[in-house]
């Protein structure tokens, strides 16, 4: 049981981390939308260019469950409290669903093809992402290409033309969809099996 709260522990961490940088992107995908659609016209270029190339939250999040798999395949699992046995269910159906729903999200944007590449043009020519790719990667950087690059004016009209604003905000409902899904499944339900393994933890 002991191994058990340690991973549990750990994904904790991982979790809350998670939360800390999607919020932070999700806080600047709002201001994006908001310069869109005219709520907050007064947010500086240089700024603006900022949010978009730091609003989409990309990382992974790398849940453990090595050692809930074990004590399933080796009938553990059947040994711990009904209450500790139904939390842990529905923690692993929250990874479960959350998995299906937001494995491809973000590439079904990305590699949209049924439109002439119109989203794969739309996130070039605001520089969407371009930061990540270089983060992640130690090759040069590819440039956008000069057909894409806009100037403050272009970029501007871009962000409030109505199907830009349209695409950003579906991408916006899934980010902020995952960060509660975050929030208040995984991890409401890991805290909650942290504190049921440490009350059967105390009786013994």
């Amino acid at each position: 049981m002991l191994a058990l709260k340690d991973e549990l522990i750990t994904n904790k961490k991982k979790l809350e981390d998670y939360v800390i940088g999607i919020h932070n992107s999700n806080v600047k995908f709002n201001k994006v939308l908001q310069f869109s659609v005219g709520a907050n016209p007064e947010v500086p270029i240089d700024s603006l260019r900022q949010y978009l190339t730091e609003m989409i939250f990309l990382y992974a999040l790398p849940i453990s469950n090595t050692v809930q798999e074990e004590a399933i395949a080796s009938g553990k699992f059947k040994l711990l409290s009904d209450s500790l046995k139904q939390t842990i269910s529905k923690l692993r159906d929250n990874v479960k669903s959350r998995e299906m729903f937001f494995e491809n999200a973000d590439m079904n944007l990305l590699t949209n093809e049924n439109d002439n590449n119109r989203v794969a043009k739309l996130i070039t020519s605001l520089s969407i992402i371009q930061e990540y790719q270089e983060k992640f990667s130690d090759l040069d950087p590819v440039p956008i290409h000069p057909e894409f690059k806009k100037n403050d004016a272009e970029l501007i009209d871009l962000v409030k033309a109505p199907d830009t604003c349209i695409t950003l905000y579906k991408w916006y409902r899934t980010k902020i969809t995952d960060e509660s899904w975050i929030k208040r499944g995984l991890l409401d339900y890991t805290n909650m099996s942290i504190e049921l393994i440490g009350k059967e933890l105390r009786k013994q």
